[in-house]
């Protein structure tokens, strides 16, 4: 179908063309859309934009994301009325017009509305209209599938697996290796132990994932299983066994710490720094820096002779590590060049920062309820002392290792390690070496182990993944059996076969084209047109399928935040951060890290493009955890260039496709 200027009236286009132009003029923005509200009597004309300007009385240039008056533009269509609040004033009117602008330099190439795209040129161009993509998920949209479920004979082989075997479950996404974990889990439980009651427990890299399995053992009705996030467990046995470990957390460690501290070299130079202790050698760093941070009556306990099993590995440790030059230099000489002197002094600066003394040390002489501030928080939140006095997430696996250095057991006179008869590493290629030898500690000999993971979904680098058998070997099952699961049950065809091409895997035997209805991929001009089609699309879903699960997937935290903000007009949201997923109906926000192991009805990624994704293998591993969340459909969106990993499977092409 195809419009031209004289579907529209003349006089539109004009005024169009003329705003635009002085749009650019005076401001030098090009408008991404257009209002004509009634109000009082009077017409007025409202362009939307990246950014607020007011400094003509000629024109309304309002930013599409903040602006109280953008509420119009998401919730109504033309002929509706609408009344918002703006400062405490009420502001009502009619919305006469809305339309989606294209502008280069102050030229408007097209303006759409509900009825078409039409240009000022006379060459008719294709109508796109606003509402053509629709996401009914095909069948009845479930929600969360929770256990029990029949298994298949290759799921069965590794829940019967005989119980002092270590297995590997492996398998690409959907293939039920969760599920499995929870039946072998199950059924090692049901057979007592020599008359005793077993200990399981199960370990997992993120929130949202423990979440899952919570339900997922309470409809199995599976009882008196641990379930924990790894750094959170990790870092209470520190503080129940070490001593002076802080309570607190870091919750923003940089990049470069991150990187440095979970790095496999850190266990080698751990122990040449243990034994350079014990032959006397000095440590070059500045003890006396120490003075205002250590708590009153503290005596350091780690001596460099006479280390024994009374000795408590501490807090204090990490400063006489990671402010020993020699130290971090041995760490990075390690890496084999993975980490470099950059890497080094991000790692000193945080140390300091750590080692100073906070707000109320410094006040300590002032009654602590003084020491909040209006809205209760800590003086030093949100400025650079924050992390005074604070554990980063990586350091309880550092200081217990170190500990079974002086000893030969993480043990000491508060107790050990707390250990499991059964013990479940899911996600398990998210797992430092550190972390995984932790781990190895906390499986009672004997005990049961059952790991899995899929190394198609590593997205951490500083997990510093290699292979399957040295993440066992790490786990002290080197001698494992491997289950790998070959059946996808999860994802429509076509978006397992799109997961193939992502991750250049070899095709399903049973090939779907990729437009089969279950997948949508669409490319806008600019984000204010992606967030109408996105609002105008899931609402719709919402109203058809209320019952319906939906997530929209970003690329990281600061994708998903932007993306909340842009849609907050009308979809509300929840934007899920840290993992706390609800598994109810509606529509959330999150990101890729946060997904995994999870999946929902519907699944939009909509930062598809070259630069969330840009053709490399971390990328790819994660569009291929986004893309296989998705139980009943996946839609792809992006503005600007398509990701060229979607240009490289095929998906650059499939366009607004209907989703019935």
């Amino acid at each position: 179908m195809h419009t031209s200027p004289s579907d529209m009236e003349a006089a539109v286009l004009e005024r169009l063309v003329r705003l635009v132009t002085l749009a650019y003029q005076q401001t030098g923005l090009d408008p991404l859309g257009h209002m004509r509200l009634a109000t009082k009597g009077q017409h007025r004309d409202v362009l939307l934009a990246d950014r607020t300007d007011l400094s003509s009385k000629e024109l309304s240039l309002l930013d599409w994301r903040t602006a109280p008056l953008a509420e119009v533009f998401f919730n109504c269509e033309p002929g509706d009325n609408y009344e918002i609040d703006i400062d405490g004033r009420n502001i009502d009117g009619v919305l006469l017009e809305r339309h989606l602008l294209g502008c280069e330099a102050g030229k408007l190439l097209w303006a759409q509305t509900d009825g078409g795209r039409h240009s000022p040129s006379s060459e008719p161009e294709e109508m796109i209209p606003l509402r053509n993509t629709v996401l009914c998920p095909r069948g009845t949209p479930t929600g969360l599938r929770l256990f029990p479920a029949e298994l298949d004979e290759r799921q069965l082989q590794a829940v019967r697996l005989d119980r002092g075997r270590p297995v590997l479950i492996l398998g690409q996404a959907g293939t039920g290796k969760t599920t499995v974990a929870v039946a072998r889990l199950a059924g090692l439980l049901a057979v007592p132990g020599n008359g005793k009651r077993m200990r399981a427990a199960v370990m997992v890299p993120t929130e949202g994932l423990r979440r899952l399995y919570l339900r997922l053992l309470a409809a199995a009705d599976v009882h008196g299983v641990e379930v924990h996030v790894f750094d959170k467990w990790a870092h209470r046995e520190a503080c129940r066994l070490l001593d002076w470990v802080p309570r607190k957390l870091a919750s923003d460690t940089p990049a470069a710490v991150i990187a440095l501290k979970r790095h496999p070299s850190v266990a080698c130079a751990l122990e040449r720094w243990v034994l350079a202790q014990r032959q006397g050698q000095p440590m070059e760093v500045d003890r006396e820096y120490l003075a205002d941070v250590r708590p009153k009556g503290y005596e350091r306990s780690a001596v460099v002779e006479g280390i024994s099993s009374e000795t408590l590995t501490n807090w204090f440790d990490l400063f006489d590590m990671f402010g020993d030059e020699r130290f971090v230099f041995d760490v990075v000489t390690g890496s084999a060049g993975a980490l470099s002197e950059r890497h080094a002094e991000a790692v000193r600066r945080r140390t300091g920062r750590q080692f100073s003394p906070d707000s109320r040390s410094a006040f300590a002489h002032v009654h602590p309820d003084h020491l909040l501030t209006l809205d209760g928080r800590e003086l030093d939140d949100g400025t650079p002392d924050e992390d005074a006095g604070t554990l980063d997430a990586e350091d309880p696996p550092i200081l217990l290792h170190l500990q079974r250095l002086r000893s030969g057991a993480i043990a000491t006179t508060r107790g050990r390690l707390r250990q499991y008869d059964i013990l479940v590493a899911d996600e398990a290629q998210e797992l430092a070496p550190l972390e995984l030898a932790l781990l190895r500690e906390a499986l009672r000999p004997g005990g049961s182990l059952i790991a899995a993971g899929d190394s198609r979904q590593q997205v951490d680098p500083t997990a510093y993944f290699d292979s399957w058998p040295q993440t066992m070997r790490a786990l002290g099952a080197g001698d494992s059996t491997v289950i790998e699961l070959e059946i996808t049950y999860r994802c429509p065809a076509s978006v397992m076969e799109l997961a193939c091409r992502v991750m250049d895997d070899p095709m399903p035997a049973e090939r779907s084209p990729l437009d089969d209805g279950s997948l949508v991929a669409t490319g806008f001009a600019h984000d204010l047109a992606q967030a109408l089609r996105l609002t105008e699309v899931i609402e719709e879903l919402c109203a058809r399928h209320p019952e319906a699960c939906a997530a929209i997937v970003c690329r990281d935290p600061e994708a998903a935040a932007r993306w909340h903000f842009a849609l907050r007009h009308c979809l509300r949201p929840r934007l899920v951060v840290g993992g706390e997923f609800d598994f109810e109906a509606g529509v959330c926000i999150t990101f890729v890290s946060e997904v995994k192991g999870l999946e929902f009805d519907v699944v939009i990624v909509p930062d598809a493009d070259e630069r969330s994704y840009p053709d490399t293998p971390e990328s790819r591993r994660a569009l291929y955890v986004a893309v296989t969340r998705a139980v009943h459909g996946l839609w792809l969106c992006w503005t600007g260039a398509p990701s060229p990993i979607l240009t490289h499977a095929g998906m650059a092409g499939v366009q607004d496709a209907p989703w019935m």
